[in-house]
């Protein structure tokens, strides 16, 4: 872009709004910043190379990229999809959740307005004459942001963006991909494993607080959302609370080797990186609910 100032790209403020939001985001997951502990104070707060800087990494570009979106666009398209994207998983990184809470909405929106939601294969439309990549990506884009609606709504405690019932797009598929398209894309397999995990969440916290409604769940008036938990569970609750027990158990079970994270007889940690440990803070952070009840039965 600085090579080339006057060309057609690097004037487009849509493309400079999508290349800022990725650079923020890179900025902040490849920061270096080192965390130094008091030695007389090894249990006191931990102060880093950013206490005094008051802006996190990449928030520069975040906010470039901000000033240049176009909040609502009467004719989206991919590009601003992405962006949105971007921009709500910096913002919620940084934990500020209604803001992401927000871009996740719109993007919702947009690609329903793209009918990213359908298979391409539901009616006529141009989409039929996408290659097999461009279906792919768009289908890969669609569960990105379904997969960030789950997140933030279920963190807000507020209805999801769309119904399941409405979805006729297929989960991501490596199969059909062919030569350098399959370099394009990461394994389909882990992203699905991702997503199931997140519909257990949804599914298990709307059930929890009762705030998706009988629309999305018909039993919601099975909820302990009202209830007082020092009263004795009906059998309702019991076997809602075991389904999604055994549920966590059996998502956990299947999966594959490459995404246990396992502790070794010398106290090492196999397959541990930073894609294990968020599926992982997930999945923890919905099991222990449902234990704690069944235990206190």
């Amino acid at each position: 872009m600085h090579q080339s100032p006057d060309s057609p790209q690097s004037k487009d403020q849509g493309w400079l709004c999508h290349w800022l939001a990725i650079v923020a985001l890179g900025e902040l997951y490849s920061s270096d910043k080192e965390t130094h502990i008091d030695p007389q104070d090894p249990l006191g707060s931990a102060t880093s190379t950013l206490a005094s800087n008051l802006e996190p990494p990449g928030a520069e570009y975040y906010h470039q990229s901000v000033s240049l979106l176009q909040q609502v666009a009467e004719h989206p398209d991919v590009q601003y999809i992405e962006t949105l994207c971007l921009l709500a998983l910096y913002a919620f990184s940084m934990n500020r959740v209604n803001t992401a809470y927000m871009y996740v909405g719109v993007s919702m929106r947009a690609a329903l307005a793209l009918d990213l939601h359908r298979s391409p294969y539901d009616f006529l439309s141009e989409r039929m004459n996408l290659s097999t990549a461009e279906l792919e990506h768009q289908k890969r884009l669609f569960w990105t942001v379904y997969y960030q609606d789950l997140l933030t709504t279920t963190t807000t405690g507020r209805p999801w963006g769309v119904l399941d019932d409405e979805i006729t797009v297929d989960y991501a598929d490596s199969s059909r991909l062919t030569g350098d398209a399959m370099l394009e894309f990461f394994d389909a397999e882990d992203s699905n494993i991702h997503l199931e995990l997140m519909r257990l969440r949804s599914q298990a916290y709307s059930s929890l607080y009762g705030y998706a409604g009988t629309a999305v769940n018909p039993y919601s008036y099975i909820s302990l959302f009202d209830f007082e938990l020092s009263r004795p569970l009906s059998r309702q609750h019991l076997d809602k609370i075991s389904e999604f027990h055994q549920a966590l158990l059996g998502w956990e079970n299947e999966l594959p080797p490459a995404l246990k994270v396992v502790r070794g007889w010398d106290g090492s940690w196999t397959n541990l990186n930073r894609v294990n440990a968020n599926l992982y803070l997930i999945y923890h952070q919905v099991r222990p609910v449902w234990t704690m009840l069944r235990d206190n039965i």
